[in-house]
């Protein structure tokens, strides 16, 4: 059987290593830093650029300077311009802060306006109508006329024929005579009926004070109404004359009236406030 040839030996170990467990580790000289040489005073720094001056809000040295953010400036009237800057949505703050407008608030208060003036008006009317009424009531209730016709106290019109006279309790008379045809004047105007007709109304004023009158007419022909005549040409104004007739005197004038049918009048005359209305017939 051969024989193994020995191993060669290991080579020693380095000192940086420390050597073997078995072997006291030796120092390592450590060699002292090199003194650092001298060297002449550095030059002054040459003039800084206006980049390298340290002012507020300048940039570092060498760098360009930031353009100024335009949204951080305030603008006239001393608000930035975010707060003027759209929110989402699309709408400012300012406009969101506000509530929406009601659009119909305007003319629903012009509507409750002329509601409210409508009701004043109509309550007006009643309240005149109502006194008007009583008045009427107040004025008339106690009069009492003559011919023809009952006591006034329980009628509101005294019936009469034509050519008849009126009297009323305080020596008041009344007359009118039967309608008769009218030829207007060319001049006249209100003729505008199949029939003119005209009418004398006489006053006597058989009281002892004045006669002061009001007197309101009115003329129904058919069914329906008569229209006065003015025709100055022959003395008709379409008034009533408004001279006070003394006690004793006596006061005619006439009328006319463009009616539907001449043979079918009906002639109603109030003297004046205080008295009945008369009605004339056929």
């Amino acid at each position: 059987m051969p024989s193994t040839p020995p191993l060669p030996p290991l080579p020693p170990l380095p000192p940086s290593f420390g050597g073997r467990d078995d072997e006291p580790a030796s120092a390592v000289p450590v060699a002292p830093p090199a003194a650092a040489p001298l060297t002449a005073p550095a030059a002054a720094p040459a003039e800084p650029s206006r980049w390298e001056i340290k002012r507020p809000g300048n940039p570092l040295p060498g760098t360009a300077p930031a353009a100024p953010r335009r949204a951080q400036q305030p603008r006239p009237g001393g608000r930035s311009a975010r707060a003027q800057q759209p929110r989402p949505g699309g709408r400012s703050a300012r406009a969101q802060s506000r509530p929406p407008r009601n659009r119909l608030l305007v003319p629903g208060l012009v509507l409750a306006g002329i509601a409210f003036l409508v009701v004043v008006v109509l309550g007006v009317v009643f309240a005149v109508g109502v006194i008007g009424a009583a008045t009427s009531s107040a004025l008339f209730g106690g009069q009492a006329a003559d011919g023809g016709g009952p006591a006034a106290s329980g009628t509101e019109v005294v019936p009469a024929l034509f050519d008849q006279t009126v009297t009323y309790d305080d020596g008041l008379q009344i007359s009118v005579a039967a309608p008769q045809s009218f030829s207007p004047s060319p001049q006249a105007s209100g003729a505008g009926q199949p029939a003119n007709i005209a009418v004398t109304v006489t006053v006597y004023n058989g009281g002892a004070t004045d006669f002061v009158p009001g007197t309101v007419t009115s003329v129904v022909s058919a069914g329906a109404s008569g229209n006065p005549i003015v025709d100055p040409s022959n003395g008709m104004t379409g008034l009533p004359p408004a001279a006070t007739v003394p006690p004793g005197a006596t006061v005619s004038y006439v009328e006319a009236y463009s009616v539907a049918d001449a043979d079918d009048v009906v002639y109603v005359v109030t003297p004046a406030a205080a008295y009945l209305p008369a009605r004339f017939t056929r």
